[in-house]
Formats: structure tokens, sequence, C-alpha cells
């Protein structure tokens, strides 16, 4: 996951990397507004932690959000007896970004935090380049924290973040789920990992400056923040511009917030509707029954509709409006014929014509991928899986369990196994692979000693539909 060296002068994990210096801006003398107090900090903290959080770990880039963040969480941690560690996630997109880091780690060295940097492997992608990079960074400190038992991460995102965040959405034609922007608390990806936090999303950038300068601490600035190729530059651009016309920062939040409360009463409805029509197997298929669903209104049937094609297909983003809306009207009319595919899956009608089948499209389904020890991968973006302590057997693949796979599991005492599931489902369940010979299938009724994995389809669905408490 990260190519790591042990830093011998702390606890750090560093990759190995060269790079010029980074560009570093002092804090000034003089701020321009109140810093953030320590009983600020954990009052705006309080609301948002999960209870029995004992170690928390803080996403620290070196710019100033970030650091301002980190002074203020330090002090916290020590004034509430909870561990503390700063996460750095080196991406390799710059030539300095590895000095970067290294600066970082000297400044939370002088502050006694522990620092951890992640780096990543692989190549980069031409396009969608920051996409990319959230998406990497996201996945490795979430596993960084599963392995090291902390249930909270903190991101610096703060107010001048949050109205940025939604004009972008607004440019976009975003409706209200888009609007509401970033929520405060977010809740765990996967068994295991943290709940993402933004204790500063009501505070002002200007009043974060101003908590360095009261501290002396210098901040990097990354030059990508002024590109202007990049959409979120341009608008930071036109700011002035904006709030001349009545856009403040103030306002645009409390949109948003509008906007949450919102997209919360939908996301009941959208529970209540999946609640009553639809079964969602462990196994990551679904049956949609279509009287009840039928029940709904459009916009409700059309979340959930999404939701679940999202969740089964393993995609990272809902499939475009305009298909979502031709195949709903399609089904309410039960006029989809054998079958239909988009995002991914695959929908198909019973012979009576009463429920669907909802599951995954043998097409684009992620190719065979090793399994290592202590690194868990993820599969078809709907399982994740790593393999337990002492059980590693060389050369173990997992991929899909395809018709020889499924002629070997029916040839063997094991033939019962998938009989309970559809027949279009039975193909495309993660399997088990070495020297091309299919060694287990995992599906949700087997107690499989050699590997543990999780179906993210079924969190996906259930963190996106059912309401989630902060605590």
């Amino acid at each position: 996951m990260a190519n790591k060296r042990r830093d011998a002068s702390s606890q750090s994990v560093v990759p190995e990397h060269s790079g010029s210096l980074p560009h570093i801006v002092s804090s000034p003398s003089k701020p321009l507004a109140n810093p953030v107090s320590a009983d600020e900090f954990a009052q705006l903290l309080a609301p948002l932690l999960p209870d029995s959080t004992t170690s928390v770990a803080i996403a620290v880039s070196g710019g100033a959000d970030s650091m301002a963040l980190v002074l203020l969480a330090h002090q916290w941690a020590q004034q509430a007896g909870r561990h503390l560690v700063a996460m750095t996630v080196d991406h390799g997109l710059r030539p300095e970004s590895g000095a970067e880091a290294e600066q970082v780690e000297r400044w939370l060295k002088q502050l006694g935090v522990r620092h951890v940097v992640l780096g990543v492997e692989g190549g980069k992608p031409t396009s969608n380049v920051q996409a990319w990079a959230r998406e990497q960074r996201y996945m490795l400190m979430s596993e960084y924290c599963a392995a090291h038992d902390i249930t909270a991460l903190f991101l610096a995102h703060h107010l001048d973040d949050q109205a940025e965040t939604l004009l972008l959405r607004l440019a976009r034609g975003s409706g209200v789920d888009g609007l509401s922007a970033m929520a405060p608390v977010m809740a765990p990806a996967f068994e295991g990992a943290p709940y993402l936090l933004r204790p500063l999303l009501d505070v002002p950038r200007e009043r974060l400056l101003a908590t360095l300068s009261g501290r002396q601490q210098a901040w990097i600035e990354d030059p990508s923040n002024q590109d202007q190729k990049y959409a979120r530059s341009r608008v930071r651009q036109a700011r002035g511009t904006l709030e001349s016309l009545g856009l403040t920062n103030d306002r645009l939040a409390q949109t948003a917030l509008k906007m949450r409360r919102a997209k919360a009463a939908l996301d009941a409805d959208v529970s209540g509707l999946a609640g009553a029509s639809v079964d969602l197997s462990k196994d990551g298929y679904a049956t949609l029954k279509l009287a009840s669903f039928s029940m709904g209104v459009e916009e409700v049937q059309l979340r959930l509709l999404s939701r679940l094609l999202r969740a089964v297909g393993g995609k990272a983003y809902a499939p475009r409006e305009g298909r979502l809306k031709a195949l709903l009207d399609d089904m309410l009319k039960a006029d989809i014929g054998g079958g239909r595919t988009l995002s991914g899956c695959r929908l198909v009608p019973d012979s009576a014509g009463e429920q669907y089948l909802l599951c995954r499209e043998t097409r684009g389904i992620e190719g065979q991928k090793p399994l290592l020890p202590d690194t868990p991968v993820y599969w078809d973006g709907r399982y994740r899986l790593g393999v337990n302590t002492g059980m590693v057997e060389d050369g173990l693949l997992v991929g899909r369990l395809g018709t020889d796979g499924l002629r070997t599991i029916r040839e063997t005492a094991e033939a019962d196994l998938l009989q309970s599931l559809p027949r279009l489902v039975q193909s495309n369940l993660p399997a088990l692979w070495r020297k091309g010979e299919v060694v287990a299938v995992l599906v949700s009724d087997q107690a499989n000693t050699m590997v543990c994995w999780e179906n993210l389809a079924v969190r996906r669905y259930r963190l996106q539909v059912n309401q989630h408490p902060r605590r």
C-alpha cells in the first residue's frame, strides 16, 4: 500500500524520495482575526466525537489549515488524555512533495506530535488527478486507522472550503445531495475504519491564520492552490465579485446547512421505501418488490435506485440522471424485456413480473489480484479482503468465480453451497485462486479461516440509505 522506511529519529514512516525545498510561509506578526481558542475547539469537537474514543488521527498536509488543526488538536488531546497521531500522504505528484513531508515531520517533532507519512505506490493518472489523489489519501489514512484502532480522523476543512464546495457543485448542476456540501461527520467506509470529523467547518480561514500567528507557526503553501486550471482555484479568485453580490461564505454555508436538512428528510424517506421494497443480500445482490417500490414518490424512487446501483455495481459515482430516469420509467411500466444493464449492474424481472433481481454485470468485472499479508485488497469496488496472520499461501489470488470455478464447486462436496443464490449471481462471486485452480468461494454463510472479507456493497448501501448517528 505504501512504500515505507522506518525513521530512527521518531516513530514515523517516510517514503524514499528526493525533492526541492517546500515553499514555507511565515505567520503574520499581527493576526487579522480572533484565533481559535482551546475551549472553543473543544466545544466544536464535542458533538462530533464518537463515544469511547481513545485514539485520534489528523490529516496534515503542512498547509495553513491542517497546521492550525494539529496545533488545536494536540492541545485538546493533551488536556483530554487522548492519543494523537498526525498523517501526511505523499502522492508523489510534485517534485517537492517529499521535502514538504519532511518539513512537516520536523515541525511536528518539535511539537511532540507523533507523525506518519504514507506514500502512494503505482502509476499516476493523466486525468482527474485531484479526484484520484483524494481517493488514495482517504484509503491510505483509513487503512492506517483501522490497523491501529483509531476511531476518528480529523480533517481541516473550514467555512471557506464549504462555500467553495457549494459553488462548485452549483456550477455542475448538483441537486440536494451535492448542494449539502461537506458533512461535519461521515460514518466509517468499512468495518474498523474511522469516522471522518470536520470540527472547523464553521470557522473562517482567517481565524485559522490568526491561530497560526498566535503560536508563531509557519506553513507550506501549495502552488497548485493558485493554478487556474483547477476549478476551485478559479472560484477562489472570483470570491470578491461573488461577495459583492451577497454570496458571502456565511450565506453559502447556511444554504449548505439547509440542503443537509432537506437531504436528511429525503434519506429518511429512502430508508422507509427500502425497508418496504428491497431485500439486500450479504452476497451483494438485491431483490426489489415492484408493488411496494411503486408506492414511493419519484424523487425517492430515483434516489433508492441510484444507491442500489452504486452499491451492487461497486461504482464511486451515481449514473447520469437521464439514464436513471429512463430505467425507472421502464421499470414502473414493467417494460424492460429480459433485463437491462446500467452502472455495472444487471436488472432482471422474474417470470411473474412482480420483482426485479439487481446483481453485478459480468462485463467490466475486475481481474484477479494477489492477496498479500497485512495488506487489505479492494476487489471490483465491492469487496475488501485481507489474509489472516499465518494463513498466507504463495500465489493466492482473488477474482471472479466464473464458469470454470463454478463448475469445480459443483463437482465437489460443496456442491450445494451456492444453491440458494440466484444463478446470475453465482459466477460473479469473489473466489480465491491458486495456480489456475479455485481454492474457495466467498459467500456469506461460509466460514473462511484463510481470508477475512467484507462486502462493501452492503455497507455502502447501508451508509447511504440509513440514518447513522454521529456517536
